[in-house]
């Protein structure tokens, strides 16, 4: 379980993250990374992933995931850790993993961590989906999460906004000012809100994110 000291130097730690990000708000943003993966072997990766998923995950939201990779010109963004992109803390850095229903735990206490977001364009317009796996230490397995979007993605002042959930009802906003032209630019970081009755609070940001296809 999270000390309390780990949990304030976590905070400490993602909060100067946002703080430097905040200089920047309303303005579009750049960052530079490489997962170092061809399309092919990210498709590996996915699949990889999704062989650790057991059950408890939200179906519908899953289901729409992997619709959305399936399609031959989806985006699809990746970060992961530990790897040449850098350590776990960096791919999912999170104050608490309640999304997952670990509330108790941080980034500080994972070992590995891959965030996959999907956008696609189905018959009803542009939808989206998000994969979060995270391994616990001392745990065998990794914990998994699946999101999609409940309403459409947007940009708005060069800030794009992801509202995803499960069932209609919102769970997580991701916002990122890594736009260019009306869209979101090949390398990406999102900033994550949880929703709870409708309110968002920061909890930390997935980054850098490695886009493919398109």
């Amino acid at each position: 379980m999270k000390t309390t000291n780990g949990i304030q130097k976590m905070i400490k730690s993602v909060g100067a993250i946002t703080l430097v990000l905040s200089l920047g708000a309303c303005s579009q943003q750049w960052i530079e990374a490489d997962a170092g993966l061809t399309s092919e072997e990210l498709m590996e990766q996915i699949q990889e992933v999704q062989s650790f998923v057991e059950g408890g995950v939200n179906s519908s939201a899953k289901s729409k995931f992997d619709e959305l990779v399936a399609l031959p010109d989806s985006y699809i963004y990746f970060v992961d850790g530990p790897s040449p992109m850098g350590q776990a803390v960096s791919a999912a850095s999170l104050i608490h993993f309640g999304l997952l229903g670990h509330e108790d735990y941080s980034a500080l206490d994972i070992d590995l961590a891959k965030v996959i977001y999907v956008e696609g364009i189905t018959e009803n317009g542009l939808e989206s989906a998000l994969l979060i796996q995270v391994q616990f230490k001392g745990d065998s397995k990794p914990v998994t999460e699946y999101f999609e979007s409940i309403q459409t993605p947007s940009i708005n002042n060069d800030e794009y906004v992801a509202i995803m959930g499960h069932g209609g009802t919102p769970k997580l906003a991701l916002r990122s000012f890594y736009t260019s032209d009306g869209e979101l630019q090949s390398v990406v970081q999102f900033q994550v809100f949880e929703i709870i009755n409708g309110v968002e609070s920061w909890i930390g940001k997935f980054g850098a994110m490695v886009g493919f296809g398109g």
